[in-house]
C-alpha cells in the first residue's frame, strides 16, 4: 500500500483535513508537502524550542507521504547545503551580486539536509549538485564530525546507487576524496591526530 499523504497546509496556516482536500473553512492546500518539507527541515533545527519541537514533528509528518525522489526536493535540500552555489557552480553564484547570493544553512540543517539525501535513490544521480553537497559535507571549513559522517554516508550512497556512467566520471575524485576524509587530511583542525 502507498505511504499516506503527508498533510498540506492552508492559506490560514494550519493542516488541510486531507492532502489535497480543502479543510473545514473551504480553503485548499496552499503548499505541498514537496514545498514544505525544506522548511519544516530548517525549523527543526531552530534554537527556539518550540519552534523547534512543531519542526520535527511536522517535518516526521511530511516527510512519510513525500516522494524523496523528486528533483525539485533534491535540488531543494542541495540548496540548504550549498547555498547559492548549489547544483550551478561557482561561476553562476560569483556572477550573482553580493546580495542575492545565499550562505550555506547551519551546520544542523546541512546535517539533515544530506540526511535526507541519502533516503532517496533519485538523488544519488542529480549531478552535479548532489556530488557538490557530498563534498561540501566533507570539506568545508566548518564541518563537524557529524556532518562529516552524513557526507560520506551520502558519497557511499552515490557509489552505490548512481548512474554507472556519472559514476565512472565521478568515481575516482570521490573515492580521493573518502581518501582524504579518512587519512584525516580534510580538515585537520577536526584531527588533532592527524599525521603532520
Amino acid at each position: 500500500a502507498p505511504p499516506p499523504a503527508a498533510p498540506a497546509v492552508t492559506a490560514a496556516g494550519g493542516p488541510a483535513t486531507a492532502a489535497g482536500s480543502p479543510s473545514a473553512g473551504g480553503e485548499g492546500p496552499l503548499f505541498s508537502p514537496l514545498e514544505t518539507l525544506p522548511h519544516w527541515l530548517v525549523a527543526s533545527c531552530d534554537g527556539d524550542g518550540a519552534v523547534k519541537t512543531t519542526g520535527e514533528a511536522r517535518l516526521r509528518a511530511v516527510a512519510a507521504g513525500t516522494d524523496l525522489e523528486s528533483h525539485a526536493l533534491i535540488d531543494s535540500l542541495c540548496s540548504l547545503v550549498l547555498g547559492s552555489e548549489a547544483a550551478t557552480g561557482a561561476a553562476a553564484g560569483s556572477a550573482a551580486s553580493p546580495a542575492a547570493r545565499r550562505r550555506p544553512s547551519a551546520v544542523a540543517v546541512r546535517t539533515k539536509a544530506v540526511s535526507h539525501l541519502c533516503r532517496s535513490v533519485a538523488a544519488a544521480s542529480r549531478f552535479p549538485g548532489v556530488l557538490q553537497a557530498a563534498f561540501h559535507a566533507l570539506f568545508a571549513g566548518d564541518a563537524t564530525p557529524r556532518l562529516q559522517q552524513q557526507g560520506a554516508a551520502l558519497a557511499e550512497h552515490i557509489s552505490s546507487h548512481a548512474a554507472l556512467p556519472l559514476l565512472d566520471a565521478a568515481g575516482a575524485h570521490l573515492l580521493v576524496g573518502l581518501l582524504r576524509v579518512t587519512r584525516g587530511e580534510a580538515t585537520p583542525r577536526l584531527r588533532p591526530d592527524a599525521p603532520e
